[in-house]
């Protein structure tokens, strides 16, 4: 398991909005635009492929998985969970969005909150099979192994990754097993 660092911009249809709101950081003494190189993931190297876990996916959810294939060396990529950021996007953002992950061959799609129900329902309707519905209480095992848990505060998302190792328990009704 390991986290991917700055994630570059790599796909030409992905870019680093924040909707209506400007993002600005304080570098040198000036507020300058904030293009969020902190935006991180999560990846577990599993024997299925990658399953990469984002936050938000400031920097696009596809150039999120593009450069875990790139730091890992593995191309399979078995799922793709958390934010995507696409709240705000356009229909066309949305469908290349949709075609990159079909063409990456992604098994699992479990995108939720900041991805918007017009991109969670576009995403199901061309991955219904694939499609896992997160909500805040959701619990993921993988492969008997971890285990990923969405807690929801008031104020924000917040995940928290859990390792069990060797040890099979009983798991909420909202569990999904990978």
């Amino acid at each position: 398991m390991l986290t991917t660092g700055e994630i570059p911009m790599k796909t030409d249809f992905e870019q680093v909005d924040s909707g209506n709101k400007k993002r600005l950081i304080l570098y040198n003494g000036e507020y300058v635009d904030d293009f969020i190189l902190d935006d991180q993931a999560v990846i577990y190297k599993s024997e299925k492929g990658l399953v990469v876990i984002a936050g938000c996916a400031h920097r696009g959810i596809i150039n999120t998985v593009l450069h875990a294939q790139n730091i890992t060396g593995i191309k399979d990529v078995f799922a793709v969970i958390g934010g995507s950021h696409l709240v705000d996007s356009n229909t066309e953002r949305i469908v290349n969005t949709m075609k990159a992950l079909e063409e990456l061959k992604v098994k699992k799609i479990g995108l939720c909150h900041c991805t918007g129900f017009k991109a969670l329902s576009m995403l199901y309707n061309m991955f219904p099979e694939q499609f896992i519905i997160v909500n805040a209480g959701t619990e993921i095992l993988f492969f008997n192994t971890y285990f990923l848990t969405f807690r929801a505060s008031s104020s924000s998302w917040k995940y928290s990754l859990q390792i069990r190792m060797n040890s099979i328990e009983i798991w909420e009704r909202f569990c999904v097993e990978l």
